[in-house]
């Protein structure tokens, strides 16, 4: 299976937009950015996660940062959270969510 790169998206014609914050897409839809990590028991992925070090190699990376998720505020409702990868954690997702709901 090929590794997803921006490269490949590209080559498909996507095109990539990568961001820190939070980006509304549409009446009540949100894409979180990356999570902060709030609480003190939940610490991303431990020192075996590696990525690459921009010199071509892997190298171990105590925090993944790369985490995001899709919030959904549905009216009367509350709000849908779909987590990525929830390198950050359960709660740090929930807690990031609620403080960036996007509002109907």
């Amino acid at each position: 299976m090929p590794t997803l790169s921006r490269g490949a998206l590209e080559r498909e014609g996507f095109e990539v937009i990568e961001r820190q914050q939070p980006s509304p897409l549409t009446g009540g839809i949100l894409i979180t950015g990356e999570v902060d990590r709030v609480t003190e028991f939940e610490h991303g992925m431990p020192q075996a996660h590696q990525a690459w070090d921009g010199n071509g190699r892997r190298a171990a990376r105590p925090a993944a940062i790369d985490d995001q998720a899709l919030v959904i505020n549905v009216r009367g409702q509350g709000l849908v959270i779909i987590t990525g990868c929830g390198h950050a954690g359960v709660v740090d997702n929930l807690r990031h969510a609620m403080s960036r709901a996007p509002s109907r």
